[in-house]
C-alpha cells in the first residue's frame, strides 16, 4: 500500500482513505469474477463452495454457499428475538451471513410479487429513511416472478446489508432475506442476485 500525502488531510485520514479505496477495488474485482455456476466464489479473500440445496421440506431449491446451516435455536433467540421471526433461518461465517425464509398467510398470485415488493420497500423507507434502496428489480427464473431489493440496515451491533425477495409458493407469499456485514455488501449482493436466478419453488406441485 503506497502512502500518498493529500493536502488538508491528517495522516490517519489519508491512511483510511487509501484503505477504503483498496477495499473497494478488491470488492469490485471479486464481484466481477464471482460466478456461482463455477462452483466456487471469493468473498473477503476466502473461497466459498456453492452447491444446490433444498429448503422448506424440499419445496424450494437454490444454489447457495455449501456451509449454510440452520441457525442454532439459542442464537436465533438472540439475533431474531421477535415472536414473528422467519420460520427458517440459516447462517454461516460465525453467524454473520444469514439467509431466512418465511411463508405469509396472505393469499397471492404470481403477478403480485412486484406489488408486494413495493409495499414492503415503502414501509422500510418510512422506518429507515436514510437507507438507500439498491438492486430494485423483478426477474422470472423458471417462469416464476421473483421481486427483490437491497438496503443497508442499522442494527444495535452495527450496519448490515440486507436483500429481501418475494415470490409465491402454493399461492402464498414466500418472503426471503439475505444479510451480511455492511463491509462486504458490495461483494455479496451480486452473488445473492445470481442465487435468486437459480431459485425453484413449488417443486412437485406441477
Amino acid at each position: 500500500m503506497t502512502l500518498i500525502i493529500m493536502e488538508n488531510l491528517t495522516l490517519a485520514e489519508q491512511i483510511m482513505s487509501i484503505m477504503n479505496k483498496d477495499r473497494k477495488q478488491r470488492e469490485s474485482l471479486a464481484a466481477n469474477d464471482n460466478n456461482i455456476s463455477d462452483g466456487t466464489i471469493i468473498i473477503n479473500q476466502k473461497n466459498i463452495t456453492i452447491a444446490q440445496r433444498y429448503f422448506m421440506n424440499r419445496r424450494v431449491r437454490m444454489l447457495v454457499p455449501e456451509e449454510m446451516e440452520p441457525m442454532l435455536e439459542a442464537s436465533a433467540d438472540i439475533k431474531y428475538p421477535s415472536k414473528d421471526r422467519p420460520q427458517w433461518i440459516f447462517t454461516m461465517e460465525y453467524s454473520t451471513v444469514d439467509m431466512t425464509l418465511a411463508i405469509s398467510d396472505e393469499m397471492s398470485r404470481d403477478e403480485d410479487t412486484e406489488e408486494i415488493k413495493e409495499r414492503v420497500m415503502a414501509w422500510m423507507q418510512t422506518i429507515y429513511p436514510i437507507s438507500a434502496i439498491k438492486d430494485n428489480n423483478t426477474i422470472m427464473p423458471f417462469g416464476k416472478s421473483i421481486s427483490f431489493f437491497s438496503f443497508n440496515l442499522p442494527l444495535h451491533d452495527g450496519m448490515v446489508c440486507q436483500m429481501m425477495y418475494f415470490t409465491i409458493l402454493h399461492r402464498k407469499e414466500l418472503i426471503g432475506t439475505f444479510s451480511c456485514p455492511w463491509d462486504y455488501g458490495d461483494e455479496w449482493r451480486p452473488v445473492w442476485i445470481q442465487m435468486l436466478h437459480t431459485l425453484e419453488s413449488n417443486l412437485g406441485i406441477g
